[in-house]
C-alpha cells in the first residue's frame, strides 16, 4: 500500500500535500487504515471502545402503557451489554401510592449511584413483599 501511495504522490503531488491521512500512512512502516483512524482519536470511537459492556450505567425509571388494561405502569430500564432491559416495578399503576413510594425508593438508589444489581435485587424484594 505504501508503494501505491508513493506512486500516487508522484502523479498527483498537489493533491497529496493536503491529505493528512495519506501522509501519515506513507510515513509508517506497516500502514493500516485502523492505525490512522485511532491516531486521530475520533471522540465517538474512543467513547465506544471505553464503555463498560457488562454494566451500562445506573438505569432509569420510566412509565409504560399496557394496552390490555389501559393503564400506565412503572418500570426500571437498564443496559446489559448492548441490550436495553426492562423490569416492571410491582405495586400497581402510576396512580397507586404503593407504586409511587417504590419508584421513589428506586430513584433514590439511582441518585446514590448504586450498582444496577442492587437495584434489581430491591425490585425482586418488592415482588416478595419486602419493602
Amino acid at each position: 500500500m505504501a508503494r501505491q501511495l508513493t506512486l500516487l504522490a508522484d502523479v498527483l503531488p498537489s493533491a497529496m500535500e493536503n491529505c493528512s491521512i495519506t501522509n501519515s500512512v506513507i510515513e509508517q512502516e506497516n500502514p493500516s487504515i485502523t492505525n490512522s483512524v485511532i491516531e486521530h482519536e475520533n471522540p465517538a470511537l474512543m467513547r465506544y471502545l471505553k464503555r463498560d459492556k457488562s454494566e451500562g450505567g445506573r438505569g432509569n425509571v420510566n412509565e409504560y402503557y399496557s394496552p390490555n388494561s389501559d393503564n400506565h405502569y412503572y418500570r426500571f430500564s437498564y443496559r446489559l451489554g448492548y441490550r436495553i432491559k426492562h423490569r416492571h416495578i410491582p405495586g400497581g399503576n402510576t396512580c397507586s401510592k404503593l407504586a409511587i413510594a417504590r419508584v421513589n425508593k428506586i430513584r433514590q438508589m439511582i441518585a446514590r449511584d448504586l450498582p444496577t444489581s442492587d437495584i434489581l435485587q430491591r425490585i425482586a424484594g418488592f415482588s416478595k413483599g419486602e419493602d
